[in-house]
């Protein structure tokens, strides 16, 4: 009879630690859950570049919800460092723009100049200074651009 009550314990206590490790198991993805839809949505969000998408607050007010609320909060300012940036480089580009279009007219002089010392080398320097009425070499400058 000994035996069989071992035999009984045996078995029990193997069931005992299935029923334990899958509850166990349960218990413990259902706690990890917040934390593995973190993951994912940082993960897309660094996939897609999507800066607006934020994880929705935890309900609970433990290390979930901390994490979370700090997760949005370092979203929010990337996303004000994306946008000052943008701001930045559109100014840059005007900068770029407003400095090409001021350098056009000098580039230009000076390729008439170039283009009027070509065809007359025996200028002088007084032609080159300009002459009377800003002409060069007796020429109306409108006359030298190409």
């Amino acid at each position: 009879q000994m035996e069989g009550v071992e035999g009984a314990l045996a078995v029990a206590t193997v069931l005992t630690l299935i029923v334990a490790a899958v509850v166990a198991w349960a218990i413990s993805e259902r706690a990890l859950r917040p934390l593995n839809t973190l993951v994912a949505t940082a993960d897309e969000i660094g996939l897609t570049g999507d800066l607006k998408r934020r994880l929705k607050p935890a309900r609970r007010k433990d290390e979930v919800q901390k994490l979370t609320r700090s997760f949005n909060g370092m979203l929010d300012r990337l996303e004000q460092a994306a946008a000052a940036q943008e701001v930045s480089l559109e100014r840059q580009r005007r900068f770029v723009a407003d400095a090409s279009h001021e350098l056009r007219t000098p580039l230009a002089t000076i390729r008439s100049n170039a283009g009027f010392l070509l065809e007359h080398p025996e200028a002088q320097p007084a032609d080159l200074r300009g002459g009377e009425g800003g002409q060069v070499g007796g020429l109306d400058p409108r006359q030298l651009r190409n």
